[in-house]
């Protein structure tokens, strides 16, 4: 599991650990994902590029703020 950790975030996942994890459930764009502590947002991202619903929380400010800006993908 230590392959997957990031640096900046001591609980964080990578982006590699998300997808596998992903491919394993066999997740589509028919699931929902909730993640109760989306800090740096992995989980909603790697979603996103799937297509497939996700809903994130998280009790810091910083971090909320920070997935907003991460997941506003409208340009």
């Amino acid at each position: 599991m230590e392959k997957f950790m990031t640096g900046s975030h001591p609980f964080g996942y990578s982006d590699h650990l998300v997808s596998a994890l992903l491919d394993r459930f066999e997740l589509t764009h028919t699931d929902h994902v909730l993640d109760p502590f989306c800090g740096a947002e992995t989980t909603l991202v790697e979603c996103m590029k799937r297509r497939v619903s996700a809903v994130g929380i998280d009790a810091n400010p910083s971090g909320c703020f920070a997935t907003r800006v991460k997941t506003n993908w409208k340009l």
